[in-house]
């Protein structure tokens, strides 16, 4: 059973060029598993009933540690900010972990505030299960998206019954995979089996490409407007 500790610091800093201070709380998780930064900031002595507009920028890995960040994230959020309006969750991740990017899925899409997803960069593999979660789903203009089969890493020797337990493992979460595409993009059922039957297949798109294929519903230039930020580094060291 792993060790889960949380060390806590706040401090008051100033940013530059602007004209107000945020407050800034750095919570450190230690586990089995590695590290993980959880950075909040938000403006100093504002009220939790006056915060409307709510950003998460997650960069790194789909992981366990990145997955309970993410869901404690949300649920302090949902908990605290009563007359928060809507989510942004914008993504720079090019995938990881299956079971974790599905927990994050079901999380996303359970949220009491509605959450847009964000391409900010790249979104590929199991990153993309968070993205399909958005009740609206966004890109900026120059970021892409890799859509392809799940894989798996194997060292050492493999026996028959080995085999055939892997190829049951991919099979499922593939299913997962098409489950999840076929509800939030205009891909029939044939193109989305070819997409997650072999590497050469998958889908490199550009936003444009895949707001013609329904992935996205809009592309975006900017960041929107935040009164409080969180900060997710599931690979912060």
């Amino acid at each position: 059973m792993s060790v889960l500790q949380a060390i806590w610091s706040a401090k008051t800093v100033s940013l530059v060029g602007g004209m107000f201070s945020v407050a800034v709380m750095l919570m450190t998780v230690l586990s089995g598993q590695g590290f993980a930064m959880v950075t909040e900031v938000h403006r100093g002595g504002e009220k939790a009933e006056d915060v409307k507009h709510i950003r998460i920028v997650y960069t790194g890995g789909i992981s366990t540690p990145g997955m309970t960040d993410l869901l404690s994230t949300l649920d302090k959020i949902n908990l605290t900010y009563t007359n928060a309006q809507g989510i942004d969750l914008y993504l720079n991740s090019g995938g990881g972990d299956m079971d974790s990017g599905y927990m994050g899925y079901n999380a996303i899409r359970g949220s009491r505030i509605p959450v847009t997803t964000v391409n900010a960069a790249m979104v590929g593999s199991a990153a993309s299960l968070l993205f399909c979660a958005g009740q609206s789903r966004q890109a900026f203009a120059e970021s892409w998206f890799i859509l392809h089969p799940a894989a798996a890493t194997v060292s050492g020797e493999m026996k028959p019954d080995a085999v055939n337990r892997l190829s049951v493992l991919l099979s499922h979460y593939n299913e997962v995979f098409s489950t999840v595409y076929r509800a939030c993009s205009h891909l029939n059922d044939q193109e989305i089996k070819d997409m997650l039957s072999a590497e050469y297949l998958r889908k490199d798109w550009s936003a444009q490409q895949a707001q013609e294929a329904g992935f996205i519903t809009d592309i975006v230039r900017q960041p929107a407007h935040a009164d409080a930020v969180w900060f997710i580094q599931p690979d912060k060291k």
